[in-house]
């Protein structure tokens, strides 16, 4: 099932969407950093016999406007509130992946207007709780790389290549369209990233000076936290996720709204790795949750 695509303009900045029409209610997703709406592309289709799903590129990202500021937390959420208020929403479920996890949590712990709430390995990043960790450490690591050199055929080999995202595991055609929408390719098919450096660096400062810990009591909603676990820690981010998680959960678990589902053997983008199984912990967590 094809999206619509929509905008929706807003302070001169324009906010490009992905629409699935379906039944209420609705279902807002956010993307991860760095990504764009279109990673929902897999698991939206199937949800649409049960909700209508609205699907943001966030500031900076896809087709969205790309301002050099505002990329802040605060900005952000109201950003997607203002998004959300022009669309008419309420009484709706808030799904985040990654960074987009830690904007949902934090838009649900200031908007009582979300019903249901899903954080897909993500919500829970707060680089604080690693050992040692400081930002010069976050920047060297997660800095992306200039890809500018790279024709796309190139830069799809080296992303095969990427040992610790293991991206070729369920590598195909669709794949590769979603991958490529965070590109813009020119006539001569070299590559520039949507998200500029500069503005990733902003949004990770950013997330390296944000305490979910913080927000995770403000939010008396339903939620479910879904993470990805793998059993081989093959690079340094997956070791810190881990750290993570080890700090983090404990707390979220003595909370009676709070519940956490493992995904074994699942990469970081699940919505790319496993559509099907997410489609159904969505589905059965709003179902078991929709009357409370």
């Amino acid at each position: 099932m094809t999206p619509e695509i929509k905008t929706i303009v807003f302070d001169e900045l324009l906010f490009e969407y992905r629409y699935w029409k379906g039944p209420k209610p609705a279902i807002v997703l956010l993307h991860g950093l760095s990504s764009t709406s279109m990673i929902w592309d897999l698991i939206c289709p199937k949800l649409v016999d049960s909700f209508s799903c609205y699907a943001i590129d966030l500031r900076g990202h896809g087709n969205t406007s790309k301002p050099n500021a505002g990329y802040d937390f605060h900005t952000m959420i109201k950003d997607v509130n203002h998004c959300i208020q022009m669309l008419g929403l309420s009484n709706f479920i808030l799904i985040g992946h990654s960074w987009g996890g830690n904007l949902a949590l934090d838009y649900a712990s200031k908007f009582k207007n979300v019903h249901q709430l899903i954080l897909i390995d993500g919500g829970f990043i707060e680089f604080s709780t690693i050992p040692g960790i400081d930002w010069p450490l976050i920047k060297k690591f997660l800095t992306p790389p200039d890809v500018s050199k790279f024709k796309w055929n190139e830069l799809v080999l080296k992303m095969k290549k990427n040992k610790s995202s293991n991206i070729a595991l369920n590598w195909n055609n669709q794949i590769e369209s979603i991958r490529k929408n965070s590109f813009i390719i020119d006539e001569k098919n070299y590559v520039t990233r949507k998200l500029t450096i500069n503005n990733h660096l902003k949004i990770l400062k950013n997330l390296y000076n944000h305490y979910p810990s913080d927000l995770f009591s403000k939010v008396n909603i339903p939620t479910k936290i879904i993470e990805a676990k793998r059993n081989n820690i093959e690079s340094e981010i997956h070791l810190g996720f881990e750290f993570m998680k080890e700090k983090i959960f404990p707390q979220i678990k003595n909370l009676s709204n709070y519940s956490i589902t493992t995904m074994q053997e699942t990469l970081h983008d699940i919505p790319l790795h496993k559509p099907n199984e997410l489609v159904n912990i969505i589905k059965e967590f709003v179902k078991e949750t929709a009357t409370v």
